[in-house]
């Protein structure tokens, strides 16, 4: 009755061949599980490729963008502070100025570093009849030399200082650049470049995806390969069974 039963032959040959199949067979189910397998993970691959692909553009435009302005740590702090001293020129000018006057006088009146340096000579002359003379004298002359090295700092800034149209101007276009990049990458300079080595990464990671996915099909192609010897050999055997029933 079962071989009345053509459904069944397949089966009934294999059972009579087995000793020479159950090898190959089970290797053949094998290799074709996985292949289904990847084979499904591969077409849920391919059918998020225009996403993919569209997340690819987006990071390298971002990436360009951002390289482009070749930004520095903290170069948004600095420059704000730039601008605020050219915006001050005036005021910075005219507070170093007099505080300079304030020390050494002008023309019309003499200033507190005469004054110290009066009271300096005068402790300086009796500083030795008494140790509270001394500690005196020695506090005066602490605070003349103190204020001379204040005075030397304070006419250095005044002779380096200058007001530069050009340069402010400058600053005003490279702080609205990175005004720009802060809208849609960060708040600060800091946050922009972590962000830039974040995305960098990701589109490393989404370029191995690629040849990750390359792979897959070269895998597949291979696994297609071997399943069609396995199933030649298969056929090949039971052909070769068939003739002895």
């Amino acid at each position: 009755q079962e071989l009345m039963r053509p459904e069944r032959h397949i089966q009934l040959l294999d059972d009579f061949a087995e000793d020479q199949l159950a090898a190959i067979l089970a290797t053949y189910q094998e290799k074709y599980d996985q292949f289904i397998k990847l084979r499904n993970l591969n077409e849920k691959k391919h059918q998020n490729e225009k996403e993919w692909a569209q997340r690819v553009d987006m990071l390298k435009f971002q990436i360009k963008e951002i390289e482009a302005a070749d930004l520095h740590e903290n170069e948004d702090t600095d420059l704000a502070a730039e601008r605020d001293r050219l915006n001050n020129f005036q005021k910075i000018h005219d507070a170093l100025l007099a505080s300079y006057e304030g020390i050494n006088g002008d023309e019309d009146v003499s200033g507190s570093i005469d004054s110290i340096g009066t009271a300096m000579s005068s402790m300086q002359d009796i500083e030795d009849l008494d140790p509270e003379y001394k500690q005196i004298s020695d506090n005066l002359s602490g605070a003349f030399f103190a204020l001379q090295d204040v005075a030397s700092q304070i006419s250095d800034q005044l002779s380096n200082l200058e007001f530069d149209q050009d340069r402010l101007d400058q600053v005003e276009q490279r702080l609205s650049t990175i005004y720009q990049l802060k809208h849609k990458y960060g708040d600060s300079v800091s946050q922009i470049l972590a962000y830039l080595a974040k995305i960098k990464q990701e589109l490393k990671q989404m370029s191995g995806d690629a040849e990750a996915n390359d792979d897959l099909d070269k895998q597949l192609a291979g696994i297609k390969k071997d399943l069609i010897k396995d199933a030649q050999k298969i056929t090949l055997i039971r052909q070769q069974f068939a003739k002895k029933l």
